[in-house]
């Protein structure tokens, strides 16, 4: 996983974590290990890779990922059953579930509303459609993202920052799409070829249709997904896919 807890309850990326604990206890102990919680279990997990870092990593890179036993100053869980336990290779889809017989989970909301142009540039990259402007997010993030609200998305036990921009599309509704840019070269070559839609790329790649187009993300399989599938939709059976991305994150 690449963004961990502190026992504040803080969310940061693994790779500001010296920057974040300043190396104090219990973060930082056993000879240079370094220690944080799980953003989704809460379980603690052992942070790997990184220069002066005791535990290194296979890729050479930094992540975190769940501690077998026991660390002073950290709660170990049941983690087997948390989607982001490696090990658990079944039950992964879980973090896509709503539970609307909990109320609105305010650590979510509060972190989504924190952190709106991080989580605006990684939709953009997902999809290869601008979510952000100059001054911060565009009117299609704010669309989604009510959407979200409105159908449930905050209504969930736990959840983890890695996987907000994937909730976001697969928990909201259709949304109208028109005047929004579209910025990665692969997806312009996909609409371009479209015998409907190719022409509705104006100056600067923003889409412009004089149809009623929607902008939707679909898994594949709603009961055991492995990707997400970016598309514009119009009239009742017409679609193009602009993207499928993975479901699950590493």
């Amino acid at each position: 996983m690449k963004k961990i807890k502190l026992l504040d309850g803080e969310n940061i990326k693994v790779v500001n974590f010296d920057n974040k604990t300043n190396k104090e206890f219990p973060y930082y102990q056993n000879k240079g290990s370094r220690y944080a919680c799980c953003p989704y279990c809460c379980s603690v997990v052992n942070v790997k890779g990184g220069r002066e870092n005791a535990k290194q990593s296979i890729q050479q890179r930094m992540y975190a990922s769940h501690q077998a036993s026991k660390v002073n100053g950290f709660e170990l869980k049941d983690y087997q059953e948390c989607p982001f336990y490696q090990g658990n290779q079944g039950n992964w889809q879980g973090v896509y579930r709503i539970n609307n017989k909990v109320t609105e989970n305010k650590e979510l909301r509060t972190y989504i509303e924190g952190n709106r142009v991080a989580i605006a540039e990684e939709l953009s990259e997902l999809t290869g459609v601008a979510f952000k402007n100059r001054e911060g997010v565009n009117s299609l993030f704010e669309c989604l993202y009510q959407s979200f609200i409105d159908n449930g998305g905050l209504h969930r036990n736990q959840w983890h920052p890695d996987m907000i921009s994937r909730i976001m599309l697969i928990n909201s509704a259709p949304v109208e799409f028109w005047g929004y840019k579209v910025i990665l070269d692969s997806v312009v070559n996909v609409i371009r070829r479209n015998k409907v839609l190719g022409d509705n790329l104006k100056l600067n790649n923003q889409f412009k249709s004089d149809r009623d187009v929607t902008f939707v993300a679909t898994m594949d399989d709603n009961e055991n997904p492995q990707r997400i599938n970016v598309k514009l939709v119009w009239g009742t059976e017409d679609e193009i896919v602009l993207k499928s991305v993975p479901a699950k994150i590493s």
